[in-house]
């Protein structure tokens, strides 16, 4: 440093201290009653302190005396309108960063949910952070459904196409699920394998197991005692047995007929070809009525092997044959009306 700068900075130093040791230069600070000296009437580089809690603003920075009032040496007050606020001070949780060190409320706010209808559980799309949590604030945001307390994570599944446990999946393990068959070619009759647990309205299900064929939608052809006119699907089932068998033999497919409850005045030969034919709901509700005529009601024939079932019918009042050779038919009964019992005509035939 030069002499001549070297002189300017010791000049200036002593104007300073000289200007403060009497308290009377003129300088923030000073005071003109009388002269006294020490480090109370030097000057220095202080802050305005307007709230008087012992810490400046570091924007408004003065050349002053040390024992100038609302002035500090200390700066780092965030808000000099407040004495409550500065360095010093520990932080509260609200809402103002009481020790201006730049972040609010840091460590103290509470993440919560909001929980409008009142099951525990919070929407995810509701997140804030609080000082102090309202009542209808939770901790936890796994509701999918913030207007039904029937919807969250703790509630047990039914079959009603909404997703009551909120994991994303629609009635899946139901507590009122039902056995069930799988439908397959989805003409609304499963087939026979094992049934499983099933929302009976789930799509590919069937509450029956009469397709014996279910890659096939045109199989079984279905029978109703009531209908006329249909082409043997479930919604437009044949009213006719027989009707049904014969289109049943000629299809391309298994020869399977579905029976629906109800009693059928025919006579029936089943001795084309093997074929299924099952009363879906059993014997005791549906009954196939000879009235009387002098024929068997049900003819089976060489064409009739080990492919040929005959299940879940009463057979009545039809007129045997003296020709007819030992036969039993799963789940049927006889009715012995006249004493010509069923009325079953069977030759060379071996059906179950």
């Amino acid at each position: 440093m030069s002499s001549e700068r070297r002189f300017e900075a010791l000049a200036k130093s002593v104007v300073g201290l000289w200007m403060c040791t009497g308290c009377s230069s003129g300088l923030k600070g000073s005071s003109s009653s009388e002269e006294t000296t020490g480090p109370a009437c030097a000057s220095a580089l202080l802050w305005v302190d307007e709230d008087l809690d012992g810490f400046g603003d570091a924007s408004r920075p003065e050349e002053a005396c040390l024992n100038t009032p609302g002035h500090s040496s200390m700066p780092g007050d965030c808000d000099d309108g407040r004495a409550d606020v500065h360095p010093a001070m520990p932080e509260i949780c609200n809402g103002i960063d009481d020790d201006c060190d730049g972040e609010v409320d840091m460590g103290l706010l509470i993440e919560v949910w909001s929980d409008l209808d009142g099951d525990g559980f919070g929407d995810p799309d509701t997140f804030e952070r609080v000082c102090e949590p309202e009542p209808f604030h939770v901790r936890e945001n796994t509701d999918c459904d913030d207007s039904s307390e029937g919807v969250n994570p703790a509630v047990q599944e039914i079959c009603d196409g909404i997703d009551q446990n909120c994991d994303g999946a629609i009635d899946e393990d139901a507590i009122d699920r039902i056995e069930a068959f799988m439908d397959i070619d989805m003409d609304g009759m499963g087939g026979p394998d094992a049934p499983i647990l099933s929302c009976p309205d789930a799509p590919g299900i069937s509450l029956n197991d009469w397709d014996c064929d279910d890659t096939d939608p045109t199989t079984p052809l279905v029978v109703d005692a009531g209908a006329s006119g249909g082409d043997g699907s479930l919604l437009q089932p044949l009213g006719s047995i027989q009707d049904a068998v014969d289109a049943a033999v000629a299809g391309s497919g298994t020869a399977c007929v579905a029976v629906l409850p109800g009693r059928y005045g025919e006579t029936l030969d089943l001795s084309k070809d093997d074929v299924v034919l099952v009363g879906v709901e059993g014997a005791e509700r549906t009954v196939v009525d000879g009235f009387g005529l002098d024929a068997p009601v049900l003819t089976l024939g060489e064409g009739n092997q080990l492919d040929t079932l005959v299940a879940g019918l009463t057979l009545a009042k039809g007129t045997p044959d003296r020709y007819v050779l030992p036969l039993f038919i799963v789940g049927n009964r006889y009715d012995w009306v006249y004493d010509r019992g069923a009325g079953v005509y069977a030759s060379g035939a071996r059906p179950t």
